[in-house]
């Protein structure tokens, strides 16, 4: 018959627990606090906003598309005394200008996005992704939902990148850019935060 050995703390004459056995809470103490500090951290300090995000934030606007022609002499004599204003697409390489009338005021500003970030299709072709804000989501959801078969103008800084047509409603604050000039938009975005941290860009959506 075999007898299980059981090893037991060593104390010393006087009573006491040499140091050899306190080393596991020695080390346990420590490591309790760095993983303390570590979750604060997280909790405590918000992660940083992207370049591309600050630079949405103070340029894209979503409108609908009340009108739309490749001749801008003809936009100009139809809507010229009426409210609202004529923005012009991006100039690309094998794609003519097309000229769009829409209301003045967007339909939903990019001071409603949360997060965005670059990604691709399944071709490979680079384009942006990006999260609305609890408001954002709400009013691009409603938008959405009552302007299907319109179209929507996607405007960075003034120019008409892309003016999908609304297929169906969108519930869940996702949106995607898809545009030719995403490596532009990109660099815009770091001279951009540059600026603003040097003081010269604008400080508000």
């Amino acid at each position: 018959m075999t007898i299980p050995i059981v090893q037991e703390t060593p104390v010393s004459p006087q009573g006491k627990v040499p140091s050899s056995a306190r080393k596991p809470i020695a080390l346990w103490v420590p490591l309790s606090l760095a993983a303390f500090f570590l979750i604060a951290w997280l909790v405590l300090i918000p992660p940083q906003t992207s370049p591309l995000t600050l630079y949405l934030q103070h340029y894209l606007n979503f409108h609908l598309v009340l009108d739309s022609s490749v001749n801008q002499v003809e936009m100009t004599f139809k809507h010229g005394s009426e409210p609202g204003m004529i923005l012009s697409s991006i100039e690309a390489p094998g794609r003519p200008l097309v000229y769009y009338f829409v209301r003045k005021d967007p339909d939903i500003s990019g001071k409603d996005v949360q997060r965005s970030w670059v990604a691709f299709d399944v071709l490979g072709v680079k384009l942006f992704q990006g999260e609305f804000n609890g408001s954002g989501t709400e009013a691009f959801s409603r938008l959405t939902s009552r302007s299907i078969g319109e179209s929507l103008a996607i405007v960075i800084d003034g120019k008409v990148h892309a003016a999908p047509i609304i297929q169906s409603k969108v519930a869940g604050g996702k949106f995607q850019i898809t545009t030719p000039r995403t490596q532009e938009v990109i660099l815009d975005a770091e001279r951009f935060v540059r600026e603003k941290a040097s003081g010269k860009g604008p400080t508000a959506p």
